[in-house]
């Protein structure tokens, strides 16, 4: 072989070892950048999926919070309309009782009462009170009762009420006191 010969066959030797170590090295860098790749996509797609998780539960905070105000909103028109139609009912209730008291069944009504009244003392001293607006019926319950009714300004709206001090007893039959405790004891169901 001649001096050319060996210096093409050296140069092709060569040309083709830098060829393969091209090659090894591309293929190396390919793989390093190929990894580096999915490694950013990785972390890419993880601060995304965190980011979507965030605003996701930002939004569900949001949602949650506006429900509850909108519950609330909703709890209190509903008490408040509630309270409007108790109040108009109790304010009819009044407007009847007015009326009642015009009749002689609420006479009786007071009489019946004193008489509980009489009954549960015993033989104990009893001071019944009547309205102002009963004044008119002291004398009809006296003929009835056998007992005196004192006045007095708490009573407005009808009824008696009662005391035996020596029992220590307090008997309140008043439309106050009823329709107060109707009131609290009144619940308007949907």
């Amino acid at each position: 072989m001649t001096i050319e010969e060996k210096l093409q066959h050296f140069t092709m030797v060569t040309i083709e070892s830098v060829h393969e170590e091209c090659e090894k090295s591309l293929e190396e860098f390919k793989k390093e950048q190929d990894w580096k790749f999915e490694t950013h996509k990785e972390q890419h797609l993880k601060e995304v999926r965190i980011r979507e998780k965030a605003l996701r539960d930002a939004i569900e905070r949001k949602a949650s919070k506006e429900y509850t105000c909108e519950q609330l909103h909703i709890k209190r028109k509903i008490n408040h309309k509630q309270n409007e139609l108790k109040n108009k009912l109790f304010s009819l209730v009044e407007d009847e009782l007015e009326k009642f008291k015009e009749t002689d069944k609420y006479k009786r009504l007071l009489i019946n009462q004193i008489k509980e009244a009489l009954y549960m003392a015993g033989e104990d001293e009893v001071i019944v009170y009547i309205g102002e607006t009963d004044a008119n019926l002291i004398e009809e319950l006296y003929t009835q009762c056998a007992i005196k009714p004192l006045i007095s300004r708490n009573i407005s709206k009808g009824g008696i009420r009662a005391e035996i001090p020596t029992k220590n007893m307090l008997i309140d039959n008043t439309f106050e006191t009823k329709i107060s405790e109707a009131k609290e004891k009144f619940i308007i169901t949907l």
